[in-house]
């Protein structure tokens, strides 16, 4: 995957897209049982590798903010149900704001970027090298059902 690739697609589309990350097979099959039984909320361990599924429930609210980026994983994240916006950018566009912290696996960046709406049984994965600003506001916004699976940098051939 090169630096400034950006993967949104359909769960249709799913082998196309991530074939060439390491155990998406297991993803796949954890992400169609949550379409038709959302889990509890909460981090769920997927495999023995060291990645997991972060399940979530909420009402998108936020406007632009800083945006977020991550080190050790990649986020694989799934709509199960609503919308959202969802901001992208490279991190080499983007201004550190608050410095990285090792424990939570999160800096903080500002600058400016690309905004998408993330619609129900899309997925966009986000690599360390891009920045993201998740949970945005769309107009008539509903509650969203979410999974982000984080995926160790290993992971991904």
């Amino acid at each position: 995957m090169k630096e400034t690739d950006v993967i949104i697609d359909h769960i249709s589309r799913w082998r196309e897209a991530l074939g060439f990350i390491s155990d998406e097979g297991q993803f796949y099959d954890y992400l169609c049982k949550a379409l038709q039984c959302f889990p509890d909320e909460g981090a769920v361990p997927l495999g023995n590798k060291g990645a997991k599924a972060l399940v979530s429930a909420y009402t998108p609210g936020k406007k632009e903010t800083l945006w977020e980026a991550h080190r050790k994983y990649y986020d694989l994240q799934f709509l199960v149900s609503g919308q959202e916006r969802i901001g992208w950018a490279p991190l080499k566009g983007l201004t550190e704001e608050i410095p990285y912290d090792e424990e939570k696996d999160i800096a903080f960046y500002r600058g400016t970027g690309d905004f998408f709406l993330f619609r129900k049984e899309y997925f966009i994965l986000l690599s360390p090298d891009e920045g993201h600003q998740p949970g945005l506001f769309t107009p008539g916004q509903t509650p969203v059902k979410k999974i982000v699976i984080k995926i160790p940098v290993a992971h991904i051939r």
